[in-house]
């Protein structure tokens, strides 16, 4: 099991120094973190950072909006940020679909995106990994298992706090059904706690959730993301899971 942290509880600029004092063995790029897109200095940064199981969370807007423009926006951000996994040799790129367009909204346009997406994706050796929501939209199984079967080499990371919150948001939503019809399909994990309706991004044991029995019922789970906001949280997190698995 590699066991790492989000870099969002890092300093922007020098995130990378911050990592050196830390017993992981996964990093997941945040949005705020500092990553030059330019291949010459990524091609630096690939060196510096080869230490560990890496990963890149979009800094996109969640995907598709209707809106033409910004939706070749997003999607240019979200191809830049898998050219750059690639540089890295970075393997995942996570990503998020918005609260406010359900797959049912969905139409040839954005099936057509995420198509091209996902061969652009293969094509640079990453696998994309969608993310459930904490409420609303791509936050219970039923949507996101039928966009997992249609997209078959798409990955799905299972953020359980935004779980626990879907929960408290929305009374058809059981962890137990989640994770029963979708376990199978993860590999990846955000984790972090919450006592919801807002995901405060605690750390593990600061919560209403049993963080790693949850995780435990995940049979073919490789990778687990500690993305705690706060430093002290993260560290203490990362701590907690890997005595777990021991």
């Amino acid at each position: 099991m590699k066991i790492g942290i989000s870099t969002v509880c890092l300093p922007p600029t020098n995130w990378i120094a911050c990592l050196k004092h830390m017993n992981i063995d996964a990093v997941e790029i945040n949005p705020k973190s500092y990553l030059p897109y330019k291949y010459d200095k990524l091609q630096k940064y690939t060196s510096l950072l080869s230490k560990w199981s890496l990963s890149i969370h979009t800094h996109g807007r969640p995907l598709f909006s209707k809106n033409e423009i910004f939706d070749n926006r997003s999607i240019a951000i979200l191809k830049s940020e898998i050219f750059a996994a690639n540089i890295l040799a970075g393997r995942e790129v996570v990503f998020h679909l918005p609260r406010s367009l359900p797959m049912v909204d969905f139409n040839e346009t954005e099936f057509n995106h995420m198509h091209n997406l996902l061969e652009f994706a293969n094509a640079n050796s990453v696998q994309l990994f969608l993310e459930n929501n904490s409420g609303k939209a791509w936050s219970n199984w039923p949507e996101l298992k039928e966009m997992l079967n249609l997209f078959p080499s798409l990955g799905f990371c299972l953020d359980v706090a935004h779980l626990r919150c879907a929960t408290v948001n929305s009374s058809e939503i059981t962890i137990n059904d989640f994770i029963q019809q979708l376990g199978d399909r993860v590999t990846y994990a955000h984790a972090h706690n919450s006592y919801g309706p807002i995901d405060s991004h605690s750390a593990i044991d600061n919560g209403s959730l049993d963080v790693i029995t949850n995780l435990r019922k995940l049979p073919h789970l490789k990778k687990i993301i500690v993305e705690s906001t706060s430093f002290e949280d993260a560290l203490r997190s990362a701590d907690i899971l890997k005595e777990s698995w021991e």
